[in-house]
């Protein structure tokens, strides 16, 4: 690929040789196009990508879209969260991989229901209503699906108003995994045990060797001619 397609793609949020995505901004039709279309460029079994974000909301049409795409990956998707994630971007820091969700440490995350415009005819507005209802009831089953928590309590926290976590209280929550300390995490090494040391060394087994039997040397007789005495 040409240089200037790489910058290119850099410049939609896409980083190829870091394998790496970012939603950074309110989430929109447009963003959330570029989002999709960065992971799904990316993905590749067994190869992790990272999708970084810092995002006040937006859209929850985009953000359940942007959702589905994360969790269809055969890609593990580490999601490092800087500074915010609030309203509808929360739903997005659930679809990374389990124990691949960070947060920094001065992170403001913020849940509530949602804000919706209605209007038109009687019917149709009841019908919007239902419909709200529905996404809100889904939104809430996500949340139960990936956190320590019922959906029944996510139901009473966003009935409140605005509701904030800092990052401690969203590891205790189980919307994230880690704090993040800047650096990319690697797989530590499995600490080498007595067992797993006498599994490494298992003890040859000696191969006693088949005694071959020697074949008998043929041995000549020796004819002794007995000399004949003349006797006179």
């Amino acid at each position: 690929m040409a240089k200037k397609d790489l910058d290119s793609l850099f410049d939609y949020g896409v980083n190829i040789a870091k394998r790496s995505v970012y939603l950074f901004g309110e989430i929109t039709e447009e963003r959330a196009a570029r989002v999709i279309k960065g992971l799904r460029f990316l993905d590749t079994p067994r190869k992790k990508i990272t999708l970084y974000i810092n995002s006040m909301g937006g859209n929850i049409y985009d953000a359940f879209a942007i959702y589905d795409v994360c969790r269809s990956l055969k890609s593990p998707l580490e999601i490092i969260v800087v500074g915010t994630c609030m309203s509808a971007a929360t739903i997005i820091l659930l679809a990374g991989t389990k124990g691949r969700r960070f947060v920094s440490k001065n992170l403001s995350l913020m849940v509530h229901h949602g804000s919706y415009d209605i209007s038109g005819r009687f019917k149709d507005v009841t019908s919007e209503t239902r419909h709200i209802r529905n996404l809100e009831k889904r939104w809430h089953e996500i949340f139960a699906k990936h956190t320590s928590k019922t959906k029944a309590y996510w139901d009473k926290i966003c009935e409140k108003s605005d509701y904030y976590f800092g990052a401690k209280q969203a590891i205790q929550l189980k919307l994230a995994d880690k704090i993040w300390n800047g650096k990319s995490p690697r797989k530590k090494a499995k600490k080498v045990t007595k067992k797993t040391k006498k599994k490494l060394k298992k003890p040859v087994k000696k191969t006693k060797k088949k005694a071959t039997k020697k074949p008998a040397k043929k041995t000549r007789k020796k004819v002794v001619r007995k000399k004949k005495i003349a006797k006179k």
